[in-house]
């Protein structure tokens, strides 16, 4: 009859060394291509075009594999796969040899160990790894991926085949970043530092430009200056000195019917040479614009007719209002200011520690960025005074309100998220217009649903 001590495991065996260095090989290799896979989906192509343009060992491979990410990807899993089972076949000999006629404990031990290491030291460090580095792990090791690629070509060829047996090849062009990305690629910029707030600024307007139309950023027809052809001219010459204008809109009989353009200097020219002035001799022919048109295309339209200004049409060929060039580039870089401008620095002015005062000619946006409200809540570009003014269904007068429950966008799951009620007062009205505006901000405490 055998004895228990038969049935024990015997631990005193001779491994052969070569086992071993097979087992770290396979280790390497399974770690090579989780790395490889991490590495190359995680890959920014732009840096590694400026690593092509600097002449770095290694780049064009790189990106050569990035083109071809699909067929990259499968040689990856290939061999992953193979050098995970080669690494189980090993290990489970080696095992075998330990726990002599155990075979369940020969799985257990081999599942849990070969498990544990090719997780560590297969999957995770590997892969963490190259998510922190992995432009400069890229050209390193992309002369190693390519020749690998070439060499398992047959293989690949056959799984990406069987592939797309299940799989249907999508024929559309995918875009690699979208618009919406590329405006949080500039945020995530400026947070780390990148670039500073102008810039970020610059850079949103510039994505922002083809999206502006010319009726967000004319002056309207009722601020407008203009003259009539057949005004004195002591009277032109009033107009030019008041307002500071070097061009000014002619009309005749009625501002809806506008035949040129006065520039100052042609007229100040004629005064000063003592030559008669005719309006209608020396004005410039008018550029008539939709106050449909982009501003990007109305700084080509400009630009071809060598046109500093144009009158901007309504749909019934009246006049809207004029915009210049000066106002298109203001979209990109901010206001600009001139000797002759008067410089209104406080649009937005606090009074109490939860009151604002506001000029109504504040962009929405521009007020709920300032205080930190997030996103404003009409997605149009308008002034916090035409968007009051479509809350009313009558005239707003003085003291009327208008209030707005503003819920915040909250990242964390595990806060709260703010909501705030908003509180629009009209303080003052000119011309049946909005002036300015006092802005009550309170904070709702509200626990977050999710």
């Amino acid at each position: 009859m055998d004895s228990p001590a038969s049935n024990l495991v015997i631990l005193a065996v001779e491994i052969p060394p070569m086992n071993f260095v097979l087992l770290a090989v396979l280790l390497g290799i399974s770690s090579f291509f989780s790395m490889s896979e991490t590495v190359f989906s995680s890959l920014n192509p732009i840096r590694i075009k400026n690593f092509i343009e600097e002449g770095k060992k290694g780049s064009k491979k790189a990106f050569w594999i990035h083109e071809r990410f699909d067929y990259a990807l499968t040689t990856i899993l290939v061999g992953n796969n193979l050098a995970n089972v080669a690494l189980a076949t090993v290990s489970a000999g080696i095992f075998t040899r330990i726990f002599i006629n155990q075979e369940t404990l020969v799985t257990i031990f081999n599942t849990v160990v070969m498990t544990t290491v090719i997780l560590i030291f297969g999957e995770i460090v590997p892969k963490s790894f190259a998510k922190r580095h992995s432009e400069t792990i890229a050209i390193r090791i992309s002369g190693v991926l390519f020749w690998t690629m070439r060499i398992m070509k047959p293989v690949t060829i056959v799984f990406l085949k069987i592939k797309k047996l299940f799989l249907r090849e999508d024929a559309r062009v995918t875009i690699s970043v979208s618009e919406s990305e590329l405006e949080t690629i500039i945020d995530t910029m400026e947070e780390e530092g990148s670039i500073d707030e102008e810039e970020a600024e610059m850079l949103q307007s510039v994505l922002d430009l083809d999206e502006k139309k010319v009726y967000e950023i004319m002056t309207p027809r009722v601020d407008m200056v203009a003259i009539e052809v057949n005004e004195s001219h002591d009277a032109i010459v009033k107009k030019f000195f008041d307002h500071q204008f070097s061009r000014i809109p002619v009309y005749e009989n009625d501002r809806d019917n506008i035949i040129g353009i006065l520039n100052e200097r042609d007229f100040f020219t004629h005064i000063i040479q003592k030559k008669p002035i005719d309006v209608r001799a020396i004005m410039n022919p008018p550029v008539f614009v939709s106050k449909s048109m982009r501003a990007d295309t109305l700084i080509e339209t400009l630009q071809r007719e060598n046109s500093h200004l144009a009158i901007v049409s309504d749909e019934f060929g009246g006049t809207s209002g004029i915009v210049t060039m000066e106002d298109a580039i203001e979209e990109l870089v901010g206001e600009i200011y001139d000797e002759h401008d008067d410089i209104d620095d406080e649009f937005l002015k606090q009074i109490d520690e939860h009151v604002y005062g506001v000029n109504a000619d504040i962009e929405l946006g521009d007020l709920f960025e300032e205080l930190d409200l997030g996103n404003p809540p009409d997605k149009e570009e308008k002034t916090l005074g035409s968007w009051l003014f479509e809350r009313f269904e009558s005239l707003p007068s003085v003291d009327m309100k208008h209030t707005l429950r503003q819920t915040m966008v909250n990242y964390e799951h595990e806060e709260e998220t703010p909501v705030f009620l908003l509180t629009f007062v009209i303080k003052e009205i000119r011309e049946r217009r909005i002036k300015y505006v006092h802005l009550h901000v309170q904070a709702v405490e509200e626990e977050e649903e999710d």
